[in-house]
């Protein structure tokens, strides 16, 4: 299961943004999730389920998209 993450330091241009997965800590958001007995690629799918195939995860203090369908991985990191 291909998983993508892009980060935008730019902040938030629109209104209209993914949700952002719960349970974020005020220093290193949810690196906490990634530090189970699980894989993180399997975290991600269980966050995928819940969330949708598009959500927002905070790593330290960057907000992190993170999509699960390949063709927007090819759409995002398409180079000229």
């Amino acid at each position: 299961m291909p998983f993508g993450i892009f980060s935008n330091k730019k902040g938030n241009i629109n209104s209209r943004t993914p949700p952002k997965v719960a349970g974020s800590w005020p220093v290193i958001g949810h690196l906490h999730l990634l530090s189970g007995s699980n894989l993180p690629h399997n975290t991600f799918g269980l966050m995928a389920n819940k969330y949708g195939p598009i959500f927002t995860v905070k790593f330290g203090a960057h907000q992190v998209l993170v999509y699960k369908v390949p063709f927007w991985a090819k759409l995002v990191y398409k180079i000229p």
